[in-house]
């Protein structure tokens, strides 16, 4: 663990983490959605944080 943790810090490895799914922005979204679309192809308005959208640094 402690060396995990050592190649992050001294960049060894660069950390990703990525959204594993699509996060409505609202109630009233999730309500209007189309049952046979997954959120990731809703198009605007709908996504608060977007299907594989992520960090690193």
């Amino acid at each position: 663990m402690h060396e995990a943790l050592l190649d992050v810090v001294t960049g060894k490895f660069n950390p990703v983490g990525k959204m594993l799914f699509t996060t409505p922005i609202s109630e009233k979204a999730v309500e209007n959605n189309r049952e046979d679309v997954p959120g990731y192809m809703e198009g605007e308005g709908y996504a608060l944080f977007k299907y594989d959208e992520g960090m690193s640094y």
